[in-house]
């Protein structure tokens, strides 16, 4: 909220479109500082099959917008349905302090070298994905015209000591560590517990 304030232009956000609720606390912000928040169709079509009352629409003037990207995959059903909220980068660029857009290189290059001056992408995800030659372009744009990007990433990943506790407390009979970088810090700590293929089920 508070960077949204401080900006006026464009404020792009850069987040997985299936994680609700870093695009509900995005959407949010969006609401707190008088802007319209902005989706592509892929983030249209999330929100339509999540059956979820709670979750905020696409609506014609109303505080969620959808753009639909020149290269995409197109989906008349969709299309149909959330044509009354499409919004076009002209009436974006008129007015870029009223909005609140995702963002993703794809999404970037549509404005052709042309952003609002003074754009800033708040990002969302691993820092990572920036050393990405895709992201590494991006930000060279948004640098051309005056803007930045802000790290505003916040992990999901518990850390390590966490982990351990829970297992302490749950007194597994099989540890199997998946989705890690480390799975020795485990078998240094659970010997008796971790799984292999010679472990008996």
């Amino acid at each position: 909220v508070k960077v949204a304030r401080s900006v006026d232009s464009l404020v792009m956000v850069a987040f997985s479109p299936q994680n609700l609720d870093r695009f509900v606390s995005f959407f949010r912000a969006a609401v707190r500082t008088g802007r319209t928040f902005v989706c592509d169709h892929y983030m249209a079509a999330v929100l339509y099959m999540i059956a979820e009352r709670s979750l905020p629409k696409p609506a014609a003037n109303g505080k969620l917008r959808v753009y639909f990207p020149r290269r995409r995959k197109r989906v008349e059903k969709l299309e149909r349905k959330a044509r009354a909220s499409a919004i076009t980068l002209h009436e974006i660029r008129a007015t870029p302090e009223k909005f609140m857009m995702l963002a993703r290189p794809s999404l970037i290059e549509d404005f052709e070298g042309n952003l609002p001056e003074r754009t800033r992408l708040l990002f969302g995800m691993w820092a990572g994905y920036r050393e990405k030659l895709e992201w590494r372009n991006t930000e060279r744009l948004i640098t051309a015209a005056g803007g930045d990007i802000q790290d505003c990433h916040a992990s999901g990943h518990a850390h390590a000591e966490d982990l351990f506790r829970f297992i302490e407390e749950l007194h597994p009979v099989r540890l199997i560590p998946i989705h890690t970088l480390n799975p020795e810090l485990y078998e240094a700590r659970y010997p008796e517990l971790i799984w292999s293929n010679d472990t008996p089920i």
